[in-house]
This record gives structure tokens, sequence and C-alpha cells, in this order.
């Protein structure tokens, strides 16, 4: 089977090496390779090709849909899922990104891959993905309150001694401001 798909690319593109039908070295990442494999399978649609093409192009297009079945659950999928899982310590967006082939409607079942070699003890478990990004959005939150809070002494014509703790408004140490803004109300 292997023997007869090297043979349609060969045939198709003059070479059976994989990474020279991609236009990638052997080093290439798998990004690369992922971005190369989508370029390729544009460049050949049948649909893109002007009609003299179209039977060459339907050939070419169909070996890279049999290679993408034939990787799909595949062990070498399952390799470069788990190493991209290590590699970006379970950030699913940048995994999804790396991974040749993938497709939002596999998530789920990466997460199930992963969720099982977790359970296994074979890759380690992260921190959910949400978790990360709740605790960015909150410290980001973090930096803009304090900086709506020092426009906000600006405006007033307050200075940051006025609070006990620079940078929060805890109504501790307003004493020192009641009296100028009573002698601005008596006028």
């Amino acid at each position: 089977m292997a023997g007869k798909f090297f043979e349609s690319i060969e045939e198709a593109y003059s070479t059976r090496d994989l990474y020279e039908v991609l236009g990638v070295t052997k080093t290439a990442s798998e990004s690369e390779i992922k971005r190369a494999y989508h370029k390729l399978s544009l460049k050949v649609h049948p649909d893109r090709v002007p009609p003299d093409e179209v039977k060459i192009s339907t050939t070419k297009f169909q070996d890279i849909q049999d290679f993408e079945k034939k990787y799909k659950n595949s062990e070498e999928e399952a390799e470069c899922l788990r190493s991209a899982y290590m590699d970006y310590e379970g950030d699913m967006d940048k995994i999804m990104d790396s991974v040749l082939c993938a497709r939002i409607e596999d998530e789920p079942r990466f997460r199930g891959l992963i969720a099982g070699w977790i359970a296994e003890g074979s890759v380690p478990s992260y921190p959910p993905l949400w978790e990360k990004q709740r605790r960015n959005k909150r410290n980001e939150r973090g930096k803009y309150d304090k900086e709506a809070e020092k426009e906000m002494r600006r405006e007033m014509g307050l200075k940051d001694d006025v609070f006990n703790t620079p940078g929060t408004m805890t109504g501790e140490g307003l004493e020192s401001a009641e009296p100028r803004y009573e002698s601005l109300a008596l006028q």
C-alpha cells in the first residue's frame, strides 16, 4: 500500500521525497511543514487550476488527501501530538497550529488522547489553558485599574501620598484630603 502511494507521488512530483514535494528541508519545523502542506493543497486543488491541468491536479490533490487519511489516527500523528503538547505545555491553540493536517474538528479527539496520556502518567498535566487566560486577564485588569486610579488622582489634583497604599483606594488616609474638598464646597 505504501509502495503504491509513493509511486503516485513520484509520478505526480518526480520524487518520492515528501519534504521535496512540500518544498521544505528535512529540518523544517512542524509548523513549517503544516504551512507548506496547506499551501500545496491549495496550489493543486482542482478548482484553482486552468482547465487543461484539472486531471493532473485532481491526481495530485487525491495524493494529498490519501496522505491525510493515512496520517490521521496514526502513530506518527500521535507522536506529533505528544511532542506538540510537551513543547507548548498544553496550549491547544499552538498544538492545533503545529500538528500536521489538524482541523478544528480534531480538537476533541486530541484532548481525549492527551487526557489518556495524562491519566497513564506518560505526560505531565499542565494547568488548563483557560486558567492561564483567566490569570492573564486578571493581571491585565489589575494593571488597568491601577492606571485608572492614577489618572483619577491626577484629574482630582491629588497626590499618591494621600492614600496609605499607592495604587489602591482603600478610603484610609483620606482625612488629609477632606478639608480641601470641604473648603471647595463652601465657596
